[in-house]
């Protein structure tokens, strides 16, 4: 891509980051294409969906929104059905908790049809399993807490300063987080519920009760919009 922001490959690298010293961590980041830099990774204990927004938050808050992603066909990014035969066959696709996120923000999410496909974050992996595990052991890093304060203040800037490139066209395509736009809204687990009879809706085991508002007392068989956010907090939005 010939502009900063224009397509970002985000993936996870699988493995033993700490060489036994400590807990078994994965790294989460993304690269840009254009100028070979890291905007922001992390490691963390699961390659989980909140894990993954947390870091997709992160690049966005530091570098603003890019205009696409570039992604392997992982079931956190894509979700394929196949139909029987009342539907022909055909594959159905229906929008993960990721690629929600990422449509809020106006990002086109492009899919990998090979591994080969993420040949430069792949590569990426591959020098940051040279020379990021060497220095975590030069460290003495055990823990993952320790891991991802060396990532950030240390190897990020050290790594992009070293290897990131101009790009051909020097105006950047990443856009400004537009005024109003709250990405912790928007980087949360979306579920719809109905409201019970008594004003209470369920969710993962716990009952939640829905308050009264100034305009209406009951909101029995409604259908709220219940978000867990990355911080653990629940929210629902009728």
């Amino acid at each position: 891509m010939p502009k900063e922001g224009m397509m970002l490959q985000f993936d996870t690298s699988d493995h033993d980051w700490l060489e036994g010293r400590g807990p078994k961590i994965k790294l989460i980041g993304g690269i840009d294409d254009a100028t070979k830099d890291v905007p922001w990774a992390k490691f963390a204990y699961q390659d989980s969906v909140e894990e993954k927004m947390a870091t997709s938050k992160g690049i966005i808050k530091r570098k603003g929104i890019p205009l696409s992603l570039y992604v392997d066909k992982d079931s956190k990014y894509i979700t394929t059905r196949h139909g029987g035969l009342h539907v022909n066959i055909k594959k159905h696709q229906e929008k993960t908790q990721m690629a929600r996120s990422w449509d809020e923000q106006g990002i086109n999410v492009i899919y990998a049809e090979s591994p080969q496909g993420k040949g430069r974050i792949e590569r990426l992996w591959g020098t940051f399993q040279d020379r990021l595990i060497s220095e975590l052991r030069l460290e003495g890093i055990s823990s993952l807490e320790e891991a991802n304060k060396y990532l950030h203040t240390v190897f990020l800037p050290k790594y992009n300063q070293k290897f990131t490139r101009k790009p051909k066209v020097e105006e950047s395509a990443y856009r400004m987080i537009p005024k109003g736009m709250d990405l912790d809204r928007i980087f949360c687990i979306k579920e719809e519920r109905r409201v019970q009879g008594d004003n209470t809706i369920s969710y993962k085991g716990r009952r939640y009760q829905i308050l009264p508002t100034e305009t209406r007392f009951g909101f029995a068989k409604a259908r709220v919009e219940v978000h867990k956010r990355l911080d653990g907090t629940i929210h629902n939005l009728l």
